[in-house]
């Protein structure tokens, strides 16, 4: 969410600010979006000595027909919570904290920035049934040393060390613990011609952070130094291919024919942070089960991870 922001204060008598609020939400193409809601709350918390907050303050506002919304809402604490959503586009979700000066033992003044937010919505274009997993419970390496196969869809290595059948890639993985000396590599690779991974930095979307669909002209990498830590005494470093703030998308499970061209594949999405120290750690994952199609855009009422699994892990849309 992008915002800019003018000075000005607001005063009020113990524990209160009367905050000044503007909104304009756009769809991707800077169309204003005119039937979105933008719903307010306030944290029901402390303000300071002697001064406790009423219950939770709860406003929604309807933009109008330039999907201009405006006004004031009283906040009892030093955080605003906002939500905007609107039909046809994914929500999106963002917090404002302010701060508070003490003019007297019994009483405060807030001083909170005027709040100008210009909200971006993504359209849902075509979400649809996919397997989609969260990176809880951890996924745990089966050994110090070797080379693992892992099977998206059922998230889990591949036999012999679990119950996954068709190997989507493989970590080669190493772990040293010598006295303090401790080291853990990582490299992503992958079984078959023409698969492969390439990188790209999340959408600042609340909601949905990757692109539509996978670009099958896009240069997939069949080798990718993932993840290492070095430690040796006091010092150590860190190389993380994968951050919090970007993901992978896959192409797996392909098929070419004799002159290698490729014939079919599955594509898929693994947000980061991704690191390896005796589990196997990733942010989610989306794997798009059907041949040659390039979607990433999943529907999590729709997961296809059966529902008593889901129950174990926390399988939701990435």
């Amino acid at each position: 969410m992008k915002y800019t922001m003018t000075i000005c204060t607001a005063l009020t008598i113990i524990g209160a600010c009367a905050l000044d609020l503007s909104f304009q939400v756009f769809d991707e193409s800077n169309f204003p979006v005119t039937n979105a809601t933008i719903s307010l709350e306030t944290e029901a918390e402390p303000m300071g000595r002697l001064v406790t907050s009423p219950k939770m303050r709860h406003e929604v506002w309807s933009v109008d027909k330039m999907g201009r919304a405006s006004g004031t809402f009283t906040c009892y604490s030093t955080s605003l919570h906002m939500t905007t959503k609107a039909p046809g586009f994914y929500d999106e979700y963002s917090h404002v904290h302010f701060k508070a000066k003490r003019t007297s033992f019994l009483s405060e003044v807030h001083t909170a920035d005027k709040q100008t937010f210009r909200i971006v919505l993504r359209r849902t274009i075509n979400p649809i049934p996919m397997y989609s997993y969260s990176g809880w419970p951890d996924v745990k390496i089966p050994s110090a040393r070797g080379r693992f196969g892992f099977d998206m869809i059922e998230r889990d290595w591949v036999t012999p060390h679990g119950n996954g059948r068709v190997t989507d890639f493989f970590i080669e993985y190493e772990s040293l613990k010598s006295g303090d000396e401790v080291l853990y590599s990582a490299t992503l690779s992958f079984p078959n011609a023409q698969d492969g991974a390439y990188k790209k930095k999340k959408d600042l979307s609340y909601s949905f952070k990757s692109v539509y669909h996978a670009d099958k002209s896009a240069c997939y990498q069949d080798h990718v130094k993932l993840y290492s830590f070095k430690k040796s005494g006091n010092n150590y470093s860190v190389d993380r291919f994968v951050t919090k703030e970007d993901y992978l998308i896959l192409r797996t499970r392909t098929k070419v024919d004799s002159d290698g061209n490729l014939i079919s594949a599955h594509y898929s999405k693994v947000y980061g942070p991704i690191y390896v120290e005796g589990i196997f750690y990733f942010r989610s994952y989306a794997f798009n089960p059907n041949e040659n199609d390039t979607n990433l855009e999943s529907d999590p009422e729709r997961n296809l991870v059966p529902k008593r699994k889901r129950k174990k892990m926390g399988s939701k849309e990435p």
